[in-house]
């Protein structure tokens, strides 16, 4: 609680000031996608923008990707406690620093302080996935690395603008180190997201006064955690525990590192998670800084809190939630620990909590979610003669079904829950030496069940650049021997994650999850299986037509109808044989 004076509350007016930060904040987002050049930014969408209080307290976010969103407040007491009085309107920081407060060194974040006669009011931030920032590869990504000094540069937080003065010398040396143009533009662009924000908190504070805001503000965030509450006590009080797995650490492809929870829900309305017991860190790149764990684990409770329930995402909805990572483990490594890889740990780390959490809240998990294992592509383009760098946004796995829904079908990884949207294709043809063969569902990826997973993408993309490397960062991968996405109450696993590269010269290489493939030559041919996610309840409980329906799509074989979902189709008209299909069922279910 702040130190405000006292102000009558008025419900009414706290619900308007919440609406009004939020639409500040969708505002700064709709601005940087439209003047952002990268396609991580303006087609992806893999960024986040939002409003923080002087406290360094969220005041709201924006619906974009939450492991950068609920990764950008960790940074700001680091800020706030090195700039201490030098921090004047007009102020522009930039921060990357996974050891200070980051949760990756290519999301990088801007903050802004936003004064209101002379007081410090709060932060504008906007926060993105920058597609260069020096460091030994193109992109950070790369198995090899062991250090964070080879990912990116450090930026512990350091004023680019001054009192509305852009730093030329510090802009020169930031962008004398990044090989890629476009990433000047992208950080010009989250700066106007970041001045829009400030014009826009200005607006509210000036309307109703400071602490008339201050107060009501309070209020809000108070507000959210009663109701965050009152909904964890209805689940089982408790003590839970879960464990889930990572596959290979870059270094070496077939070791499995463990990460485990301890779930402790008391009846007041809080919840522990613990997670004594997760391994020790790991010598390569697949390393999570804390901000981004605890990020990871906002994201699984969030998803567990707020089904079919409208609530804010302000500073109230996780001061009920206490997470503890142990120091030198992969979710709270070392100094100078490799963590590029680590957002994508949060599929892990998920569903080691949605393993956990089953018994407690059975109606909320969800069954397993494919693992995600996003490629990434740098080289030369041949048309401009320029460096080029992406990531393959459209390779995406399904969400795992839980009670009363399908999964969704290729959503992509658990940190952006649903919120990383693909590339056009004829965009990414555009922008990349890349023509893109084949972007489609996979057919029976998904795990079956009363509700089926969601299904996975099939993508085949021709690499025609020059000095070509692909790379992967992700988890899933069938020949890694990594565990299929499973399913819940009965429901049956989904498929794993599969990818290959054809060369001119006729041979064909598997690609790992946490790869880095150099010299791939000009016409290269990659291929990726996104596997599908689990199902949830028994899959002789689903409604026949809608197993009728995703035959009839091509989504599901007449052999899978058949063998897992007691559904007999006639090969010929489509149509279910009603007769032959009850009595398989009642064979299944004996």
């Amino acid at each position: 609680m702040s130190e405000n004076k006292k102000v009558a509350i008025n419900p009414i007016l706290a619900s308007v000031i919440q609406r009004r930060l939020n639409a500040v904040t969708h505002d700064m987002a709709k601005v940087l996608q439209q003047t952002s050049r990268s396609p991580v930014f303006n087609e992806a969408g893999d960024f986040v923008t939002g409003l923080f209080d002087h406290q360094t307290r969220m005041m709201e976010q924006s619906a974009n990707i939450p492991i950068i969103g609920f990764g950008a407040q960790p940074a700001l007491p680091y800020i706030m406690e090195f700039f201490k009085d030098d921090l004047y309107p007009g102020d522009v920081i930039v921060h990357n620093d996974v050891y200070e407060g980051g949760n990756q060194t290519h999301d990088v974040g801007i903050y802004k302080p936003v004064f209101y006669q002379d007081e410090l009011v709060g932060w504008t931030v906007s926060k993105g996935h920058l597609t260069d920032l020096g460091g030994a590869t193109a992109g950070g990504y790369n198995p090899q690395h062991t250090e964070v000094w080879q990912e990116a540069i450090r930026i512990p937080g350091v004023k680019i603008i001054e009192k509305g003065k852009i730093r030329r010398d510090v802009w020169k040396m930031l962008f004398a180190n990044v090989r890629v143009k476009i990433v000047e533009e992208d950080v010009k662009a989250m700066i106007g997201a970041c001045n829009i924000g400030e014009r826009g908190l200005l607006k509210v504070v000036e309307k109703y006064g400071l602490e008339t805001f201050r107060s009501h503000l309070d209020y809000i965030i108070e507000a959210t955690e009663k109701q965050t509450k009152e909904i964890i006590r209805r689940w089982r009080p408790g003590t839970y525990y879960g464990v889930s797995y990572m596959v290979s650490d870059g270094v070496d492809p077939l070791r499995k590192y463990k990460i485990a929870v301890k779930i402790t829900i008391n009846d007041d309305g809080k919840v522990k998670m613990d997670f004594t017991g997760t391994d020790k860190q790991a010598p390569g790149f697949t390393n999570m800084p804390p901000a981004g764990a605890k990020a990871a684990c906002a994201i699984a409770y969030l998803m567990l809190i707020n089904p079919g329930t409208e609530i804010a995402q302000n500073e109230g909805l996780f001061s009920s939630l206490d997470c503890y990572f142990p120091k030198g483990s992969i979710l709270n490594p070392n100094f100078p620990a490799a963590t590029i890889v680590g957002n994508q740990i949060a599929d892990v780390l998920l569903e080691a909590i949605m393993n956990a959490l089953k018994d407690a809240v059975p109606d909320q998990v969800t069954a397993g979610w494919c693992k995600a294992c996003p490629p990434v592509f740098t080289g030369t383009d041949p048309r401009k003669n320029e460096p080029y760098f992406d990531f393959g946004f459209m390779a995406k796995g399904g969400q795992g079904a839980l009670k009363g829904f399908d999964g969704f079908n290729g959503i992509g990884f658990a940190g952006a829950a649903g919120c990383m949207r693909s590339q056009d294709p004829e965009m990414l043809e555009i922008k990349d030496p890349f023509f893109m063969e084949a972007y489609e569902y996979l057919p029976d990826s998904a795990g079956a069940g009363k509700y089926r997973g969601g299904y996975g993408t099939y993508v085949k993309i021709r690499i025609d650049g020059d000095n070509n490397a692909v790379g992967t960062l992700g988890d899933g991968m069938e020949y890694e021997g990594a565990k299929l996405p499973h399913g819940l109450f009965g429901g049956r696993e989904g498929m794993s994650n599969n990818y290959l590269l054809y060369l001119p010269d006729g041979t064909t290489q598997k690609v790992g999850s946490k790869d880095m493939v150099f010299q791939v030559p000009k016409g290269t041919w990659l291929e990726m299986y996104c596997g599908g996610g689990g199902g949830y309840g028994s899959p002789i409980l689903r409604d026949i037509n809608k197993v009728q329906e995703e035959v009839s799509d091509g989504l599901l074989s007449i052999e899978k109808a058949k063998n897992e979902y007691g559904v007999e189709v006639d090969p010929k008209t489509g149509k279910v044989n009603l007769e032959a299909t009850n009595l398989l069922r009642k064979q299944l279910l004996s």
